[in-house]
């Protein structure tokens, strides 16, 4: 657990902490009404001014104690009647497309209140932006929908799921592409430096340079360098906790071939009419483990 009684002093390495892709600053950023229109807008490629209205559902923005801080970072949505989640994953997690899959259903049947019919039900989308590859497509935008698989014919058009890949956009210190907006927006998530922002803000883009703008303010504020401090901290304890996992389940698998080998041994001297004793002794198991074998 992050020590929430360390004091940062400012430097380089503090500031950079505040950057677009870390959840909780994500989450900051587009809690900015008209950033998120924007943003929405050329995630899902509909006219700006298409949408009208835009509220919360979950409005917490940053967390407030240390339970908190291993939660997921996401934005919920109801827009125009659509119901919306954005979620930005940058660490590689297993099985991510069938939990991307998960929310959505939760999302979808979310929707449906007691008794209403199922003609009520929203649409619902999801958005994930991840930074790990998840298909070999070199397109950075994916977009998936419910259709029968020969005929290409909609099931329904309240289903949409969509995987924006950090890992394919342009590099903004090679290329910065203004004619694609949402690849700016990406650039933008991505960015940790000040060079890098720097050039956002020469594309004369507004709702760039106001997410920009957004980010100058969040590194001037101690508080929020603090938070962005102990949620790095936490994401690197858990990341540390799943790969202690991991190791540990390796050397649980090294045993058990052996512990089903001595259970076999086993098994062959109780039919011996070995006593309980000399089994243990031949084979490493404990008692218990002995007297429950048929």
């Amino acid at each position: 657990m992050a020590d929430t009684n360390i004091v940062l002093e400012i430097g380089t390495d503090d500031i950079n902490l505040v950057r677009p892709k870390l959840d909780i600053i994500f989450k900051k950023c587009f809690s900015d009404v008209e950033l998120l229109r924007n943003f929405l807008s050329k995630a899902l490629r509909i006219a700006e001014e298409s949408i009208r209205k835009i509220e919360f559902l979950n409005t917490e923005i940053l967390p407030e104690n240390s339970e908190s801080k291993l939660s997921r970072m996401d934005l919920k949505l109801d827009v125009d009647g659509r119901s919306i989640n954005v979620e930005i994953q940058i660490r590689k997690e297993r099985d991510f497309a069938d939990r991307a899959l998960y929310l959505w259903a939760k999302l979808f049947s979310g929707g449906l209140e007691r008794g209403e019919p199922y003609g009520k039900l929203k649409e619902s989308i999801c958005i994930n932006i991840v930074g790990f590859e998840m298909f070999s497509d070199p397109a950075y935008h994916s977009h998936f929908v419910a259709m029968e698989k020969t005929r290409g014919e909609i099931l329904s058009d309240k289903f949409g799921i969509y995987f924006f890949d950090l890992t394919k956009i342009h590099d903004i210190r090679e290329k910065v592409n203004i004619d694609d907006e949402m690849e700016l927006w990406l650039q933008f998530i991505n960015a940790e430096t000040e060079e890098e922002f720097t050039m956002l803000e020469q594309t004369g883009v507004a709702p760039i340079q106001k997410a920009v703008s957004s980010i100058h303010v969040m590194r001037r504020d101690r508080a929020i360098r603090q938070q962005a401090f102990e949620r790095e901290i936490a994401l690197h304890d858990e990341a540390t906790r799943i790969e202690g996992a991991k190791l540990d389940g390796k050397r649980e698998g090294l045993f058990e071939g052996e512990k089903r080998k001595a259970f076999e041994i086993a098994r062959n001297l109780k039919g011996l009419s070995l006593t309980v004793e000399q089994i243990i002794r031949a084979t490493g198991l404990t008692q218990t483990e002995v007297e429950a074998l048929r």
